[in-house]
């Protein structure tokens, strides 16, 4: 590994530091505030400018596009606080969206102008490594989870464990050995599986059912067939879990002493895999949502609406960024983030896209993409991430190179 430099020391730590919500944790042992991160980070990304005055510049069209589709989701962000309540839910709304808006801009400008990507996939590595190794602690001896019976390490929140840990599985494997890639999948598929999530399940088997798809899993020689045998796998196994046959396995097992009344009917133990309250919930909170879109069809009913009581009948937003934008934003506010989602595919190759399609599907699953420093990380990561796939270069397994178009 080539000696790294000092920016790229810094940067790694904050990827490191923001990544694996550390800060996070720090700030509910001390009085240490996530804004004292933002500003650093940000003071990190100006003073990399001015340092590289002449020699940054945006590369690639993938990352050019973002940056435009950021300063228009800065317009669409201030019009829909501009028409919301005020309240003080839709204006933390609107400061958490316009953060967000800064560190993933700054982290896309930082990302396509690495000389190299390998450090920043390293941290990745380390960021799932370290997330299984809680989950793992957390869920055998129950310590940092909000949710009984469900691991999250320091994420708190068992649904962005699962998440974030799947989608950092998926960027950092390019420096993995190729020999020992699937075990480094599996090992994060049980960071995974025990935070009982199962939009994180969901997305652990779409990064490696496309990870296997574009042949970055299994032999070289015989990638092909590889390939098709993951993919049975990986099905299989989603079959298998959402069918409840793992389940009975579980209940039998050593592993029973940990299940509680809600992680057995995630399981599918007792009854249906969908048959818990979260899941009656979600839908009665999609029908609400698609209603309310109805009834200001252009505009939606301003930032934060669905986070407010002033309208908005349930204790919970949407579960899901699609009906949110149309809840909040109607027409506009959806087309904004599907413009987001078409980018990151079109733009994207290779691991890039399977990060982009992780994305894609975890709209579906949760309201909060846009609002965690974590996965707003990967997501600048995208479009400049690739993969080779010429025979030699990944035979030769070398590092990926930052690329000078997209």
């Amino acid at each position: 590994m080539n000696k790294w430099s000092m920016h790229e020391l810094v940067l790694t730590g904050l990827i490191l530091w923001m990544g694996s919500y550390a800060y996070l944790y720090i700030y509910q042992l001390t009085d240490f505030k996530p804004l004292y991160t933002y500003c650093a980070f940000l003071g990190f990304a100006v003073f990399f400018v001015l340092s590289a005055l002449g020699a940054a510049k945006i590369r690639g069209r993938g990352t050019q596009h973002l940056l435009t589709w950021l300063l228009a989701f800065a317009i669409y962000t201030s019009v829909s606080w501009l028409i919301a309540s005020h309240s003080a839910a839709a204006t933390q709304i609107f400061i958490t969206w316009m953060e967000g808006a800064l560190i993933l801009g700054a982290f896309s400008f930082l990302f396509c102008n690495a000389k190299k990507l390998e450090q920043i996939q390293v941290a990745f590595v380390l960021i799932a490594i370290i997330g299984v190794v809680l989950n793992c602690y957390d869920f055998i001896l129950p310590t940092f989870s909000n949710v009984p019976g469900r691991a999250a390490g320091l994420y708190e929140n068992p649904n962005i464990a699962g998440k974030f840990i799947a989608m950092s599985m998926v960027a950092g494997i390019g420096v993995v050995p190729r020999s020992i890639r699937l075990w480094y999948v599996l090992l994060c598929g049980l960071g995974v599986l025990v935070t009982f999530s199962r939009s994180a399940w969901l997305l652990w088997f779409i990064g490696v059912f496309f990870l296997g798809w574009v042949g970055v899993i299994g032999a070289v020689r015989y990638q092909k067939i590889s390939t098709i045998l993951i993919a049975i796998l990986t099905v299989t196994m989603l079959g298998l879990l959402f069918d409840g046959k793992l389940a009975q396995i579980a209940h039998n097992s050593s592993l029973a002493k940990y299940l509680d009344p809600n992680t057995s009917a995630r399981l599918g133990i007792g009854g249906g895999q969908f048959e818990d309250r979260s899941t009656s919930m979600r839908i009665e909170l999609a029908k609400e949502a698609l209603a309310q879109g109805a009834e200001a069809p252009v505009l939606g009913h301003g930032l934060g609406f669905t986070r407010e009581r002033d309208g908005w009948i349930y204790s919970s937003s949407t579960h899901n960024m699609y009906l949110l934008l149309w809840a909040e934003g109607g027409i506009v506010g959806l087309a904004v983030y599907l413009w987001l989602m078409i980018l990151l595919v079109y733009h994207s190759n290779g691991v890039g896209r399977v990060i982009a399609l992780q994305y894609v599907f975890a709209g579906f699953m949760t309201h909060n993409l846009l609002d965690q420093p974590a996965g707003l990380i990967v997501l600048a990561l995208v479009c400049v991430l690739r993969y080779p796939f010429d025979r030699r270069a990944i035979d030769s397994s070398q590092p990926l190179q930052a690329p000078g178009r997209a």
